[in-house]
């Protein structure tokens, strides 16, 4: 689920052609040399957000974030999710 570009505030607008699909596969780094995740996906996902916010890089820190901008979009998302 993705909204239409129009929908986002310029400052989240992704660069780039996204027209292609992305397929990963991890199953050859697993079988070659036993990969395995050393935490559960959601954990890590949580511990990864969580150090992000504690150590933005500074050319982020006073730059065009906008949070609010990005939560007048939660009626978007939730319409989408709930009409697909």
């Amino acid at each position: 689920m993705a909204l239409p570009n129009e929908n986002l505030p310029p400052h989240i607008v992704p660069k780039g052609n996204f027209d292609q699909n992305l397929e990963l596969d991890s199953s050859k780094i697993r079988s070659e040399i036993g990969y395995k995740e050393v935490v559960d996906y959601y954990d890590g996902l949580y511990e990864a957000i969580e150090w992000y916010q504690k150590n933005l890089p500074a050319k982020y820190k006073d730059s065009k974030f906008n949070y609010q901008s990005e939560d007048a979009l939660r009626p978007l998302v939730d319409q989408a999710l709930h009409s697909s």
